[in-house]
Order: structure tokens, then sequence, then C-alpha cells
């Protein structure tokens, strides 16, 4: 399990030794779930989560059902489920969680732990990366035509990997759910974007010809 901490976002730049008395510091619990739940009382307050394996959707419950993002294994989550909001974590396949009771890190008896400095560091970074995520999610929802939002997806994928060939990590249908749009509308405009020359898709993989 110590290995698995070690290549987490959230104890980057902590040797072993430290990661042992951090954890020491807080509480974790693992977690088993099948495919296919919500995760309500995980989805309350303020939370720093590790996925160890499976997939774990973070869902907003509007007019239709939203992705938000997802989590696959090796990922790490830092959120504050507020009560007004309305993101959820449900399972797309079974998954392992760690969950991490951080707020023990803030305790008074707690208040000497020398290590958890660089850990509060990571914990702020991954916030704000999340943050920064919804805020690109909004972005894509401000988008009027639905094209507009496929392209700032595959442009935001580009960017990640300096690839113009695209490996979504979603299907068509969650797609759409990512996107916020109806599938079958999704499925006619990649149909008429393969069709101009601006993708190319095969095996679910995307070739962007968008300069």
């Amino acid at each position: 399990m110590i290995e698995f901490f070690k290549n987490s976002s959230l104890f980057a730049g902590i040797d072993e030794n430290e990661i042992k008395k951090i954890l020491n510091c807080i509480e974790y619990r693992v977690f088993v779930f099948d495919k296919n739940l919500y995760l309500y009382e995980l989805s309350q307050g303020f939370k720093a989560m590790l996925l160890k394996d499976g997939i774990v959707d973070i869902i907003s419950l509007e007019k239709r059902e939203i992705i938000d993002d997802r989590l696959v294994a090796g990922d790490s989550l830092v959120y504050d489920f507020g009560k007004s909001d309305e993101r959820f974590l449900r399972t797309k396949r079974k998954s392992t969680l760690i969950s991490m009771d951080i707020g023990r890190i803030f305790d008074e008896n707690k208040r000497n732990c020398q290590h958890k400095t660089i850990f509060m560091q990571n914990l702020i970074k991954d916030l704000n990366k999340f943050m920064s995520h919804l805020s690109f999610k909004l972005n894509i929802y401000s988008k009027t035509h639905l094209r507009d939002r496929i392209l700032l997806f595959l442009n935001s994928e580009r960017e990640k990997t300096g690839s113009n060939l695209i490996k979504p990590i979603f299907n068509q249908e969650d797609l759409a759910k990512y996107l916020s749009c109806n599938r079958s509308a999704l499925s006619r405009e990649l149909y008429l974007m393969e069709k101009e020359g601006i993708i190319k898709i095969k095996n679910r993989e995307i070739w962007f010809n968008e300069s």
C-alpha cells in the first residue's frame, strides 16, 4: 500500500518514512464498491481521496446527468462537497477508494505533526487543479453549438499529451454526458466533422486535424 501512496500526487516530494508519519497523523479508510453505485456518504464535506483501482465518475444531477470528471486508477481528488452542491461520486466499475480524514491534521493535538507542510501544499494543488477543471467545464457548457464543445474538448486533450491522436477515456455515451448533450446529436456531429476532414475516428481513437 505504501508504494501506492508514494506514486500519488498527494504525497509528491515526500519520502516513504515521512509518508508513514503523515498517515499516522490522519486517518484513512479503504472502501471497495461494486459498479454503478452512488457514493452519497463519500460525497459530503471536504474530502481527499485516492482511487486505487476501478473507475469513478464525478457527476452532477441537473436536467440530465452530467459527468464533470472521471477518476481512473492512481488519480486523486480533493474537493469540498458543500451542502448545496449537486455533485456526487458514482462508480463506473468495481472500485477501490481510499478516503482520508484530512481534517484531523488540523486538530489541536496534531498541530506539531512535522511532516504535514508539503502534504498540505499538495492538497491545495490538487484542489486548485480540480477547481480549474470545473471552470473549464463551465466554459464548455457556455458554448451554444455542440461542435464548439467538441473542439474545446479535443484541444484540451491534445494539450495534455502534445499529440493529435486523442484517446478519450469515455465511450460515446459517456462523452455525451461529459459534454452535456444528446448522444445522437453527438454521434451526428462527429460524423459531420469526420466527413469534413476535421477528425478521423478509429476504434474510439480520434485523430484531430484541426490546427
